[in-house]
């Protein structure tokens, strides 16, 4: 059971974490689209 929730605790930091750091990742993106696009 400890298992469990020590796996549940471990998938809420994750979803957490990708939450707060995919707009800063979805910016990046797309300022590498834009440059690549220049070139």
């Amino acid at each position: 059971m400890s298992v469990l929730i020590n796996v549940l605790g471990i998938l809420l930091i994750m979803f957490v974490v990708y939450w707060f750091w995919w707009p800063t990742h979805q910016k990046n993106q797309n300022n590498k689209v834009k440059l690549s696009s220049n070139k």
